[in-house]
């Protein structure tokens, strides 16, 4: 555990774990015993985030090139893909590469679209936008918050769903 939160972690340590484990589809198939996934990737999952959290140096590094393994072997039917996803992006930030960080992120919100996810999708999307700000790129940013912006009219999101995107992307971008 010390090695992340030395690296600073944002999206895992708080909001983003939660975010991870938000409802959504995985926990709807979890629900209804239709979870499908590769028992060898979600051993080098965890094999990953044991490294992952271990207090030695360069620990850090070799996970995320560990993990990043599994995030491109998960499969768009896999229901783990979305989590994969998510924290692949978050150790690529906490080694400092953002922008590969930025591109987990959006490949994680189209994901959870495809799946029929809105509010995970605009979250990852807003999660993406605020990196390509810290970045710099504030084209992009623009772009992923108007994502993010355009999915809070979908019918399968409640009011507090809705309120929470909001809440997220409008201080920051509008055009």
């Amino acid at each position: 555990m010390k090695n992340l939160h030395r690296h600073g972690l944002f999206m895992l340590s708080m909001a983003g774990f939660a975010m991870v484990l938000a409802p959504g589809v995985w926990a709807q198939e979890a629900r209804n015993g239709q979870v499908k996934s590769d028992p060898e990737l979600d051993q080098l999952h965890d094999e990953a985030m044991t490294v992952a959290y271990s207090s030695a140096e360069g620990d850090l590094e070799r996970a995320t090139w560990m993990h990043g393994y599994v995030a491109h072997r998960r499969q768009g039917d896999d229901s783990r893909r979305f989590e994969c996803l998510r924290i692949q992006a978050e150790l690529l930030n906490a080694i400092g590469y953002l922008e590969g960080s930025r591109l987990f992120l959006e490949e994680a919100a189209r994901h959870a679209e495809d799946k029929r996810d809105p509010y995970n999708a605009a979250m990852t999307y807003v999660d993406a936008a605020l990196l390509a700000q810290e970045a710099g790129d504030r084209w992009a940013s623009m772009d992923l918050a108007d994502r993010a912006r355009a999915l809070v009219s979908s019918p399968d999101l409640d009011v507090d769903q809705r309120a929470s995107i909001l809440d997220r992307v409008e201080p920051g971008w509008r055009r």
